[in-house]
């Protein structure tokens, strides 16, 4: 795998997420490892590239700050094509910069150095009560209810009952505008607690049609997880309850 692979896929995949900066690093077993928090601390991103990234030999870390600008680079058609080259441009152990070169064009990329790399939260995983596949047609049907009572709440609250994992929308109190969708078939039992911003679950499953494998968690301790296996990378999406 190539360094044009990765970023493809990263921007792909994290777009819509707008993260403030990307912390790339090498974890124990070779592999280049992606992190990133959102700037209101609402997602927290950890994620494993499948395999060793082979023209990044040497480098142990790098961040990435200016992701529109990446992505609107990446978009570009002069940088669609298989001749595209994007070269990692080293100075002893440091990434300096990504050169793009096309049969019509060439840009210089600059990443973040060593010093400039924000901390990152430290995550530590606990068990998660319910886990299930979700599907494009109840993810859609989701965002689609869900929308239609935004103006009363942007979130919504998990819960299972009768075998089932459902989603409140609006208030779904009997004095109010709301409701409950059932979301997917599951034996797992999880209490009505902590609700979640409906967009931060949608745009975390951007990948949802295009992705290898897709899993959503929830722990009665407020996190809801969403992993996604794009075939180039393994990302998760921690979503922290209110």
């Amino acid at each position: 795998m190539i360094i044009k692979d990765v970023l493809r896929d990263l921007v792909n995949t994290t777009s819509p997420m707008a993260f403030e900066a990307i912390v790339a690093a090498r974890n124990e077993d070779g592999l280049m490892t992606l992190e990133a928090v959102t700037a209101d601390k609402s997602v927290i991103m950890k994620a494993v590239v499948n395999e060793e990234v082979t023209d990044m030999e040497g480098v142990d870390s790098f961040g990435i700050s200016t992701l529109p600008m990446l992505q609107g680079l990446l978009n570009l058609n002069t940088f669609k094509t298989e001749s595209t080259v994007i070269k990692p441009v080293v100075s002893g152990d440091e990434l300096i910069k990504f050169e793009f070169v096309s049969d019509d064009a060439t840009t210089n990329f600059l990443v973040m150095s060593k010093k400039a790399l924000p901390r990152q939260p430290k995550f530590i995983k606990k068990p998660f009560d319910v886990q299930v596949t979700p599907s494009a047609a109840k993810v859609s049907e989701l965002k689609s209810y869900a929308g239609v009572f935004k103006t009363i709440s942007e979130n919504v609250v998990p819960y299972t009952e009768d075998g089932h994992l459902r989603f409140k929308v609006g208030n779904a109190s009997k004095s109010s505008h709301g409701g409950s969708l059932s979301f997917s078939p599951t034996k797992e039992v999880m209490q009505e607690s902590y609700a979640y911003p409906v967009e931060r679950i949608m745009q975390a499953l951007t990948r949802l049609n295009s992705c290898k494998e897709c899993t959503m968690s929830i722990a009665n301790s407020g996190v809801l997880a969403i992993t996604v296996n794009t075939g180039i990378c393994v990302y998760n999406f921690y979503l922290l309850g209110r």
